[in-house]
């Protein structure tokens, strides 16, 4: 059992998250939950009350908020007892949850105290994901998983939204960019009239989608798109697209014999954008 933890990063939401599995995982009411600011107290009042014996059948929880003293950045001046928290961690009580919490990203490695803790405890990470590792994230899980799960997104969250299983990034409040299709489509999907921009890999090893229809109102299709979308037959495209990356129809997309564009011949360059059987799938039909 984990006796002693070390949370930081720069994500706050993920920090309070893992807080409360924490406190779920070890059935603790919150009456049993002691918490500490480190900014105002000795590190050794946190460590006293851990080696208390609670009043609960259930196990007591430390947190400690502000370990400010683990960072580069310590700005006050409580003179924090580190031997006695080097010592407590390397031979927790058993009875007891220790939280240590840092709400920043970087830790000072060159102390002997983070050292120990990196060593002794259970280390979480909550780092701020980024549009591009969030995409990889969902892809391969959800393709390992044949498409089986669920995403929940914090309807306050001000960047990304999902709806009907549908992953998009946020502009001025509307769904912008669809950024990933969270189930199994079966033949084919209708794109959200919102939407302004298709994402990296949005539709990547949709194995069963066979032909699609680009509402008006979208401006690009991004890289790879529709990759590895072996029974794709026909896509096609409205003439708000002016914009198509190169390998947007790339990889095992074999079965692909017509993409319509309803703009003028060659007016988006970079054709056929990746599809195997070349320029005699693309057909022009714009004025």
């Amino acid at each position: 059992m984990d006796n002693v933890y070390l949370i930081y990063g720069d994500e706050e939401f993920l920090i309070d998250k893992e807080i409360k599995n924490i406190i779920n995982k070890f059935n603790s009411s919150m009456e049993n939950v002691a918490r500490y600011n480190l900014d105002e107290s000795d590190v050794r009042e946190a460590i006293e009350d851990a080696c208390t014996i609670s009043m609960f059948e259930t196990n007591k929880i430390v947190i400690c908020e502000k370990c400010n003293f683990l960072t580069g950045e310590n700005k006050k001046e409580v003179n924090h007892d580190i031997d006695s928290l080097i010592k407590y961690i390397n031979n927790p009580f058993s009875d007891s949850v220790l939280i240590f919490v840092v709400r920043n990203p970087k830790l000072d490695e060159r102390k002997k105290v983070v050292k120990e803790l990196k060593k002794c405890s259970k280390v979480i990470e909550c780092k701020t994901i980024e549009n591009y590792n969030l995409n990889n994230y969902i892809s391969n899980y959800f393709k390992a998983n044949n498409y089986n799960g669920v995403v929940n997104i914090d309807e306050n969250n001000p960047i990304y939204k999902v709806e009907n299983n549908i992953l998009y990034i946020k502009k001025n409040g509307k769904k912008d960019q669809l950024t990933r299709v969270l189930y199994k489509i079966n033949s084919t999907i209708e794109i959200d009239p919102e939407v302004t921009i298709i994402g990296p890999y949005a539709f990547d090893a949709q194995t069963e989608l066979t032909q699609i229809v680009i509402p008006e109102g979208v401006i690009t299709i991004m890289s790879g798109a529709f990759y590895y979308c072996p029974n794709l037959i026909k896509v096609e495209i409205p003439k708000t697209v002016t914009n198509i990356s190169n390998n947007s129809f790339a990889n095992a997309t074999s079965k692909l014999e017509e993409i319509i564009i309803h703009n003028k011949e060659k007016s988006i360059s970079g054709a056929p954008w990746g599809a195997v059987k070349g320029m005699k799938v693309v057909n022009w039909v714009g004025k």
